[in-house]
């Protein structure tokens, strides 16, 4: 198993679903399992959730849901067969 690491800043759009695509620097083999987790000091209440779609041995979309535009940092962690 490998593991690939980061992490990416989310600008969203107030009160609505905002996804930002990561591409991995080297492709899987198969599809990865992802895990992110947001930096936010007002989850639950500013920052309603955040999640992984779209899974592919190339990448991955987040999509981020708040009430403002705040950019939001998030740190993703990949695990798979390269």
């Amino acid at each position: 198993m490998t593991l690939l690491t980061g992490q990416t800043t989310i600008t969203p759009v107030p009160n609505e679903q905002t996804s930002k695509h990561v591409t991995f620097k080297t492709p899987f083999k198969s599809k990865p399992e992802v895990f992110i987790t947001p930096r936010s000091s007002v989850a639950g209440k500013v920052l309603l959730g955040v999640g992984v779609i779209g899974t592919t041995t190339n990448g991955f979309d987040i999509y981020v849901l708040r009430t403002n535009d705040t950019d939001t940092e998030i740190s993703w962690l990949a695990i798979g067969k390269m």
